[in-house]
């Protein structure tokens, strides 16, 4: 018999370590309400097998969904999972294997007598052998993972904050808009941070807003002297902490040169005395 020595109390299993981790680990996410994980999976079996949700929902995910995924014998397939950001709480290891636990069938007609005895012998038709079972991360390697890479968390729990970018006096329903070179567009920016932030959490923390733009499918190489655009007003400023929400943040962006353009903002989250410089950014 062996024991498995479980991560003790003060790592995933302590409410502090999973709501605590706001802005100690260097990352760039974005606050959306769902995150994309990609698994792994390697049929070591003689049969090609096929995976699909216990719930029956898709996996990949929007314009990229399947219901099942075949998958051959000796083969790793890696394939995407759409899956709802978490609370931070304790027990998000368990949630987490929960959501990714899978269903898994082989297709023994294909393999033939070889594989018999082990999905019911010669006596049953080929096409009524199956052999099938349940595919699932344990939680105790969850907890591992997390525990020595602490990141992990801020990319599967809800974000810290909702940032919302808008351009007042075009159209506010469309997600593009046209504007005219030369003539100065207001950008209006919202930053509402999320109730689970603690106030003691807040007063420690660094908050800083930025406003970005940046051309389209552009590249570093192309013309580093040309100026296509410049911000007026303030870009760069520190949030109030303790603030869940403030009036929009204020701008203006003048263009110099036509063109495809991404207007956007990020605010980011380190903690005070932070010698490292290290940065938890999050983008509208």
């Amino acid at each position: 018999m062996y024991e498995i020595e479980l991560p003790g109390a003060g790592s995933t299993d302590d409410e502090e370590f999973v709501v605590n981790r706001l802005g100690q680990d260097p990352g760039i996410h974005v606050c959306g309400n769902d995150v994309v994980m990609i698994l792994s999976v390697a049929n070591e079996t003689s049969a090609p097998i096929t995976l699909s949700k216990l719930d029956g929902t898709d996996l990949g995910f929007e314009g990229s969904a399947m219901k099942s995924l075949k998958i051959l014998p000796g083969v790793s397939a890696k394939f995407p999972l759409l899956l709802p950001r978490l609370e931070r709480a304790p027990d998000i290891c368990d949630r987490l294997t929960s959501m990714t636990r899978l269903q898994w069938q082989a297709d023994v007609s294909e393999v033939g007598f070889n594989a018999e005895g082990a999905t019911g012998g010669p006596m049953v038709p080929i096409n009524r052998r199956v052999r099938g079972g349940i595919l699932e991360i344990p939680s105790v390697c969850l907890k591992n993972i997390i525990d020595e890479n602490p990141i992990f968390l801020s990319r599967v729990c809800k974000a810290p904050c909702f940032i919302s970018v808008n351009l007042p006096g075009l159209n506010s329903t469309a997600s593009s808009s046209e504007v005219e070179t030369g003539k100065a567009v207001d950008v209006a920016v919202g930053v509402d941070l999320a109730s689970w932030l603690s106030h003691g959490l807040m007063e420690k923390t660094n908050l800083t807003l930025e406003f970005c733009c940046a051309r389209k499918n552009s590249s570093d190489s192309e013309a580093p002297e040309k100026r296509d655009w410049i911000w007026i007003g303030h870009v760069r400023k520190a949030l109030i902490s303790g603030e869940r929400s403030k009036g929009p943040h204020l701008a203006r962006l003048l263009f110099f040169n036509e063109g495809d353009y991404v207007v956007s903002a990020c605010v980011s989250f380190s903690r005070l005395g932070n010698d490292n410089d290290v940065k938890e950014v999050w983008w509208a």
